[in-house]
């Protein structure tokens, strides 16, 4: 497959984003990226042969395609359309890959906005986490036509394993949010049920080969779980915040057809009370830690 674009522009570089940048370099790519406030990723991809921009400008200037990978839509929207952003500088033909989980109305919007500038934008959110993403073995869903996907796949395969084509631009946001209300409804599960053993006089270990031995053994399973006994949280390298975040689009989402006996508001109450409380910017595991905390309050 002929490689279209060889110089890459990478916006948001960090937990996920580093990866696919260090990926792209290690395949070949010419990559540039811009710095936000985290110096280290910068400085390790520059070492790694990435070329640091100055400025947004810059950054469009020196990329065949621009991959994004921010914290949510509103950050999109700021990166797209303000003052100094993507399209202020950009040029006909430009192809931006938002591989941010995203609203899928905005996702819409901005989709129309960038085509009246001739700039092409494509959603392509990702899963997996962070482990996969320096591994280069990310999943990736693509909301592009046909056309485009052929297009931009050297760049996708640089840093995934699998890609599913959802449908039309807009159509992988809505897969992925669907996606991370199973991925994150079962970690908020699973999280309360290990915090809850403590005061049920449950062995911690023993609940782990249970789990582990029957149909429940999952990845979520054995990352959260497993992670909690070896006292590492890192394997589910995701913000409560952001859990949050993708829930309250999830449901902006489905809006038209909830109900309330539905388990996505409820999910969405309970992430962003631990959001209120002030653990948002704590690791998925740390779900745990604040239910422990709940019990002992109740107590």
């Amino acid at each position: 497959m002929t490689q279209e674009f060889k110089k890459i522009g990478c916006v948001g570089v960090g937990l996920m984003g580093h990866g696919i940048a260090a990926n792209l370099i290690a395949k070949g790519f010419e990559v540039t990226v811009i710095a936000h406030r985290n110096r280290i990723p910068i400085d390790d991809l520059v070492a790694r042969g990435a070329r640091e921009a100055a400025n947004m400008k810059e950054l469009v200037r020196a990329s065949d395609a621009v991959v994004m990978c921010l914290a949510d839509s509103t950050q999109v929207e700021s990166v797209l359309l303000g003052d100094n952003g993507i399209l202020a500088f950009r040029r006909d033909g430009l192809v931006v890959i938002d591989c941010s989980t995203g609203d899928p109305d905005t996702t819409a919007r901005l989709w129309r906005a960038c085509t009246d500038e001739n700039v092409c934008l494509v959603d392509a959110p990702l899963g997996r986490t962070p482990i996969e993403a320096q591994l280069g073995t990310l999943n990736v869903i693509v909301g592009a036509d046909d056309a485009m996907l052929l297009r931009i796949k050297p760049v996708l395969n640089a840093f995934a394993e699998n890609i599913f084509h959802a449908g039309p631009v807009g159509s992988a946001h809505k897969l992925k949010l669907l996606n991370n209300f199973v991925t994150l409804g079962m970690t908020t599960l699973v999280a309360e049920a290990v915090a809850i053993c403590e005061p049920l006089g449950i062995d911690l270990e023993l609940f782990d080969d249970l789990l582990r031995s029957g149909a429940a053994d999952n990845l979520i399973v054995r990352r959260l779980l497993g992670g909690i006994l070896k006292n590492d949280y890192g394997q589910l390298a995701f913000t409560i915040r952001n859990a949050a975040k993708d829930i309250g689009y999830f449901n902006s989402m489905i809006n038209p057809y909830v109900n309330a006996d539905m388990l996505a508001p409820h999910l969405l109450q309970t992430l962003r009370s631990v959001v209120n409380e002030g653990d948002g910017d704590e690791l998925l595991p740390s779900l745990v830690t604040v239910n422990r905390r709940r019990h002992k309050n109740i107590r």
